[in-house]
């Protein structure tokens, strides 16, 4: 349906914005209050553990980013850069296991229930689909 006008033009835009803003699910978690907040606030998700020096990271997050905001992503992504929570990370036991960037962790009521190391963009597709449904 065409809207003609900028009037009309406008409401058209401001109903397709909501609507996408709805469907968005990925987030950039730059604080340890954000991640929090991010855990509590999502029963099921995921949270990309990355770093800003690592290559692969900034070439596959384009791609986490449209997989997270496709209307058919099972769950929200939240996105974390290693270096920027050193210290808040570091009470976190599953920091302490991370052996790659980036790494998909799965969380369920704030705990982590999966993981997916290094960029595996199928195998995030897959445990996304599995936890979804779980």
């Amino acid at each position: 349906k065409s809207c003609k006008g900028a009037l009309s033009s406008s409401l058209y835009c401001e109903k397709h914005i909501a609507k996408r803003l709805s469907t968005m699910t990925f987030t950039e978690l730059d604080d340890q209050e954000a991640l929090s907040e991010f855990l509590s606030e999502n029963k099921v998700c995921v949270v990309t553990f990355s770093a800003t020096w690592c290559g692969p990271c900034k070439a596959s997050k384009p791609r986490l980013n449209s997989i997270a905001n496709e209307e058919s992503c099972p769950l929200p992504i939240g996105y974390v850069h290693e270096d920027d929570l050193d210290d808040f990370l570091d009470s976190y036991p599953f920091m302490e296991v991370i052996r790659a960037f980036p790494t998909y962790v799965c969380f369920e009521d704030g705990k982590e229930v999966e993981r997916v190391e290094g960029v595996n963009l199928e195998g995030l597709n897959e445990m996304m689909s599995k936890r979804a449904t779980a």
